[in-house]
């Protein structure tokens, strides 16, 4: 008598765990960002005139296969001369000297490489040129540590010295913060952001890199941030300081923990690529670290799905990051007041910490010092914010949307096991 209703006490039950399941994303904004669907590689083009080409393009092509074997960095030979009308001669309407080498990237940039290449170079010249597009020392110690860290901070010296400090200090006292929030995130990063400071000297150096992050780069150029996440993916555009609000890089922080089924602009997760090498030794690597394949076809077909369902403002676009402001009230960005009144002793290295940020603040920035308060309510990642608010009664914390899903998946569940129970119970008396 009693076997009908556990059956349909057990089925209640296993039917309410899968529903939960299958309802919640496995993936965060963070892992979206390491999986490739097809992304446009970065295009090499060898432009040349004249029939002396040949030995160069036969050259130029065995290297470039061999170099960019792993990389996002695909390289073809234009002769004008024999196809004027090529598409791509359009990039070369710029050039003055041939041959000439010009990268051109999934967005459409230009960049005209002002490297020595003539009918003499030979393939060890090619391959060290090549070697330069695809790989630097800023990005090795990129993905040295991508798959351990929340982001990569890359803060870039612009002119003014005294904005180039005070952004960089903006950039380090960012970073505790974060790590305090790496708890709330819906699935664990080991650690916090990780900071990268490229000065004037490392500028040339790194040209290929800072033009593909969309650095400005002249000589009057201002202090700038680039966030870097996932396999070497931009996120959002470059920040220039003091113009743009400091509001604006926390905000662009906290995208990176959100659990990908929010209600964020999918190409967040899908932005623009480095150039870069991802050897099939990377991907190991970066699949024992993840705890899933990016290069999965299954995981990709997921993701796919994800990133295709959701809206799809351009977050490159300058005018797009506007699009942060009315996404963040709902995703936990608030900006509180703080009590500026100190007690009444206090030590006397407080003290001078407190005095040379008020010199500061008269100096030549306007970028505002950071509140522990702010940056961690921003940072915290979920559609219910892990916040803790102080008042006269006490503390109350809010736990992240995560949490309160385990929460009501328990309580349906002890609902359920209540209701078996009862209707066991009921079967028992008659």
């Amino acid at each position: 008598m009693l076997r009908k209703p556990l059956i349909l006490f057990f089925c209640c039950f296993v039917a309410l765990v899968f529903t939960s399941a299958t309802t919640a994303c496995r993936y965060t904004v963070r892992d979206v960002a390491f999986v490739d669907l097809g992304d446009r590689p970065y295009q090499l083009f060898l432009f040349s005139k004249g029939a002396k080409s040949s030995a160069l393009s036969t050259s130029f092509e065995e290297v470039a296969t061999k170099v960019f074997a792993d990389a996002n960095v695909v390289a073809q030979h234009v002769d004008l001369d024999e196809v004027p009308d090529h598409p791509a001669a359009e990039h070369a309407k710029d050039v003055t000297a041939f041959p000439a080498l010009v990268l051109v990237g999934p967005d459409g940039g230009v960049l005209e490489l002002d490297w020595q290449i003539s009918e003499n170079s030979t393939p060890d010249d090619l391959a060290q040129l090549f070697e330069m597009i695809v790989d630097s020392p800023a990005r090795r110690e990129v993905f040295s540590k991508v798959c351990d860290v929340h982001s990569i901070i890359l803060v870039i010296d612009g002119s003014d010295e005294q904005d180039n400090l005070t952004t960089l200090k903006m950039a380090e006292e960012t970073i505790p913060q974060v790590e305090q929030a790496l708890e709330f995130m819906p699935k664990l990063i080991k650690h916090p952001p990780h900071l990268m400071h490229l000065s004037q000297k490392d500028i040339d150096r790194e040209k290929v890199l800072l033009w593909s992050l969309g650095i400005d780069t002249g000589s009057n150029r201002p202090s700038q941030i680039a966030l870097l996440f996932g396999r070497g993916r931009k996120l959002g555009p470059a920040l220039r300081f003091p113009e743009d609000p400091r509001r604006t890089f926390i905000n662009s922080l906290a995208v990176v923990g959100q659990d990908c089924e929010c209600g964020l602009d999918r190409r967040w997760m899908q932005g623009q690529m480095i150039p870069h090498k991802w050897s099939a030794q990377d991907e190991a690597l970066a699949t024992g670290k993840l705890n899933f394949d990016p290069g999965n076809p299954l995981v990709k077909a997921e993701i796919d799905r994800i990133v295709t369902r959701g809206p799809g403002a351009e977050p490159t676009d300058r005018g797009q990051i506007e699009q942060l402001d009315e996404i963040f009230p709902a995703l936990s960005y608030q900006e509180i007041e703080l009590d500026d009144e100190l007690p009444a002793e206090e030590p006397s290295t407080q003290k001078a910490v407190l005095e040379e940020s008020a010199d500061q603040a008269r100096g030549k920035t306007d970028l505002p010092q950071l509140e522990t308060e702010e940056i961690s309510v921003a940072l915290a990642t979920s559609s219910t914010p892990a916040t803790t608010v102080k008042d006269d009664v006490g503390t109350q914390a809010n736990l992240p949307a995560g949490r309160w899903a385990w929460m009501l998946l328990a309580g349906c569940a002890a609902l359920v096991l209540a209701v078996g129970c009862l209707i066991l119970l009921r079967k028992r008396e008659v």
